[in-house]
């Protein structure tokens, strides 16, 4: 005989893991996350930048990752986990007229919701990261309410405060399929058996287009490759060193164990989930 959920969750990485406390601490009944790997946020979540920002284009992004970063700063007093959020700031750098242009009206629109963000010159970007090479650069934008966290701490910490309030995440259970009756779902198929719910949430990251084709969706989600590389400890890094985004060709840096996280996109790479690395 299956089990039952009042909700059964789809991927266990950050998203799926902040899901499952967030609708446990509002006693939504009983909660399951389904996670194929053997590790929770072994996915993407383990293979992101750590990047946390609310400079984005559009207000009801910006106005979302406000509400992510309050919950970011007060994560450790609210879960009694330990984790690293350092507030160092976002730099985005332009050095293009049309960047200034769009990020003119970005600058805006973020005025409007209450994101502080500082327009900054050459000199004052040259000031707040030397060892930046700015000769180029016409201008930038910079939150202080920005910064970098720890994926993997945020997630185990939502693990444990989910797990004192009763959710169960069932790891080594890839997800196959969902059952339902007309516009009534009634199962989710996992490789270990099948658990009756009425109510399922999609967390499956680059994987989510598929799991909502098993009820007739089209997600409009896409997975494209992504790398990033770390360097060895940099004797010119300091504690206060931002994230550094240059928005000409995509590079982001931050500090990383004492020296730099280097990553970027290349535009030609092509649709799919490839995790292998490339060396060039």
């Amino acid at each position: 005989m299956s089990e039952k959920y009042d909700v059964v969750i789809i991927g266990g990485g950050i998203i799926g893991c902040s899901i499952a406390y967030y609708l446990a601490k509002k006693k939504f009944g009983k909660i399951a996350v389904v996670e194929k790997d053997q590790y929770l946020g072994n996915g993407a979540t383990a293979k992101c930048a750590g990047g946390i920002r609310a400079q984005f284009g559009t207000e009801i992004n910006v106005r979302l990752s406000m509400l992510s970063e309050r919950k970011f700063e007060v994560f450790q007093e609210e879960t009694g986990a330990e984790v690293q959020f350092d507030q160092v700031g976002y730099l985005f750098l332009m050095t293009t007229e049309d960047h200034i242009a769009a990020f003119r009206k970005q600058f805006t629109m973020w005025q409007h919701v209450g994101h502080p963000v500082e327009w900054l010159s050459r000199e004052q970007i040259k000031e707040l990261v030397p060892p930046l090479f700015v000769d180029d650069v016409l201008g930038g934008t910079f939150s202080r309410k920005d910064g970098i966290g720890d994926p993997h701490q945020f997630t185990q910490g939502y693990v444990s405060a989910a797990r004192k309030l009763g959710v169960k995440f069932l790891t080594e259970h890839e997800a196959t399929g969902i059952r339902h009756s007309g516009d009534v779902i009634t199962s989710v198929v996992t490789n270990k058996g099948e658990f009756e719910t009425n109510c399922v949430v999609n967390a499956a990251g680059p994987h989510s287009r598929q799991v909502a084709g098993w009820v007739g969706i089209d997600l409009p989600v896409r997975a494209y490759k992504r790398q990033i590389v770390t360097t060895a400890p940099l004797d010119f890094i300091s504690e206060s060193f931002p994230m550094v985004v240059a928005m000409s060709s995509g590079l982001y840096t931050h500090k990383e164990s004492g020296g730099l996280l280097l990553g970027w996109a290349d535009k030609d790479t092509p649709e799919g989930c490839d995790e292998s690395a490339h060396p060039d």
